[in-house]
């Protein structure tokens, strides 16, 4: 190879026939080598420790290279390794990573660390540099004892991976990690729980099948991107939600509610928010338990319990009833029995499900859309039940205006809605309403986009301005403003996917796109018949 003082990137990717690499002596101010692909490469020439400028060094999917020179961490300057693929590369050098000060990116996908050295990892791991911005770890063959206590030297780690591991529990070391922007967990099909996360900006879950509980380290993470598909274990996510069988439900909530013959109740097929079936299997009967509400869902139209406000639609206005000094409201019991629509298409998608509380006489709005709910079948009656455990600040006084309704439109129809209020002693608390940190629905919830409307639902991020959204509200109220459009309309996005709202919304592009090409039909045809008009032939005629 020729003296090429000035070269900087050499790239040899996918040269099959390529055996090992050239002495690179002759290109002394390489700052970038990529070798990507290279599947007959064995070795790399021990000069490539004299490139005093390599920052850069890719040999992904280079299967037969068994070993990488000892003296490469003398490269001060190398800031990323990836080595992803490199099946065969059995010698993985601790003094490599304990030395290499300036180690930015280390990606070993593919490579069974725990299989090729079950006794070492814990080593190599330990050896991390504080430098260390991107770690990579996905399918590298590690189980819950291959990660060290603590990762006390990587304080600057902002992307973890650790995918396609058989791990089934958050590592200790992970816990310490309070600057990570991302964290996979990608198809770590034998994960159960993750117990003490840390606050992350985006974490990935998809394919994680056996995962059931998931607990943080601060309710800050809630407002947090989470991807999560393929969970249909997940039935605790502490600060967000909860399920458990029925029969399991705190017995002060069942009496509160009046239900009984638990143990009877037929299966019902439920919608889950991160599954990957279509909903058909059956389920036992569940209680939700959800930013200070509880609910369940269970087949049939008989309502337990007394309520004194009924209707047959999907909306109810009372007045609070005044009470004396001892009692207040502390809650709400709210049932809707529904059905889908006998014309519905089979191929409808579940949502949305909204229940919006209003106060009118102060300014105060409520909207909660569950990220469970159970689906009827053709023909079948399915009860919607819940509490509503209200915080004392929430000041529901006697003689305020209230107004509750009920959102199921397009794919269900409301058959029955009514509401309770709940009174308690001033002095009592429902403590064991909601076991997981969220006790109450409160006037000082944090997802609040405006004064005095709160979403209670998971997503964090409101949509804007779903013009076709106001016609399923079906509230003509002229202080409901687009602000409060928009939560509902991000209430129903998360989880609650409306397949006939977002056919509107096709519908008025098309009928918008109808208008113009009418439009531009009758422009030409005036044209053609200005030009016949002001022709000679036409004057002559």
């Amino acid at each position: 190879m020729a003296c090429l003082p000035l070269l900087k990137i050499l790239d040899l990717r996918q040269c099959h026939s390529l055996t090992e690499t050239t002495d690179f002596s002759c290109c002394p101010n390489l700052e970038k080598l990529v070798l990507v692909d290279c599947e007959g490469l064995v070795g790399i020439n021990e000069s490539i420790v004299k490139l005093e400028r390599l920052a850069y060094l890719s040999m992904k999917n280079c299967k037969n290279v068994r070993m990488l020179p000892k003296n490469i961490f003398t490269l001060k300057l190398l800031e990323t390794i990836i080595v992803s693929g490199c099946k065969n590369l059995s010698e993985f050098s601790i003094e490599m990573l304990w030395n290499m000060e300036s180690l930015k990116v280390l990606e070993t996908d593919g490579i069974p660390i725990g299989e090729f050295w079950p006794g070492r990892s814990l080593s190599i791991l330990s050896c991390l540099q504080s430098s260390l911005v991107e770690l990579s770890l996905q399918g590298c063959n590690l189980s819950d004892d291959s990660f060290p206590r603590d990762f006390s030297n990587p304080a600057s780690l902002r992307i973890l991976n650790l995918g396609h591991n058989p791990i089934c529990c958050l590592p200790n070391c992970v816990q310490g990690l309070t600057g990570l922007n991302e964290l996979f967990f990608w198809e770590c099909r034998r994960l159960k729980s993750l117990v003490r996360l840390p606050k992350v900006g985006r974490l990935h879950l998809e394919f994680c099948v056996s995962l059931k509980k998931i607990a943080n380290q601060s309710d800050q993470f809630q407002k947090h991107t989470t991807s999560c598909f393929h969970n249909d274990n997940l039935v605790e996510w502490e600060y967000n939600y909860k399920l458990e069988p029925i029969g399991r439900v705190d017995v002060k909530i069942i009496n509160l509610l009046g239900l009984c013959k638990l143990e009877s109740m037929a299966r019902i097929r439920l919608r889950k928010p991160y599954q990957s079936s279509n909903g058909d299997d059956l389920n036992p009967v569940q209680g939700l338990y959800e930013r200070g509400i509880f609910s369940t869902f269970f087949a049939g139209e008989e309502v337990p319990g007394q309520f004194s406000h009924k209707s047959g639609g999907s909306s109810i206005s009372f007045t609070v009833p005044l009470l004396d000094n001892y009692h207040r409201i502390g809650g709400l019991k709210v049932f809707a029995v529904y059905t889908k629509h006998a014309n519905d298409s089979p191929w409808a998608l579940p949502g949305p499900m909204i229940t919006r509380v209003r106060n009118k006489s102060k300014g105060l709005k409520w909207i909660y859309a569950p990220s469970h709910c159970g689906i009827p079948g053709k023909g079948e009656d399915m009860t919607w039940l819940s509490h509503w455990n209200l915080e004392e600040e929430v000041h529901l006084d006697g003689g305020d205006q209230m107004a509750v309704s009920v959102i199921m439109e397009p794919w269900l129809l409301v058959k029955e809605f009514g509401i309770q209020l709940v009174q308690q002693l001033q002095s009592t608390q429902h403590k064991t309403i909601d076991p997981y940190n969220v006790v109450c629905v409160t006037s000082g919830h944090p997802d609040q986009y405006q004064p005095g409307v709160f979403l209670l639902s998971r997503r964090s991020v409101p949509i804007k301005d779903p013009i076709w959204f106001n016609k399923i509200l079906g509230d003509s109220d002229e202080e409901d403003t687009t602000e409060e459009e928009q939560t509902i309309a991000a209430a129903k996005t998360d989880g609650n996917i409306n397949s006939r709202g977002l056919l509107r919304g096709w519908k008025s592009l098309i009928t918008a796109a109808r208008f113009f090409l009418t439009l531009l039909l009758s422009l030409a045809l005036l044209h053609f018949l200005t030009k016949r008009r002001d022709s000679p032939k036409a004057m002559d005629g």
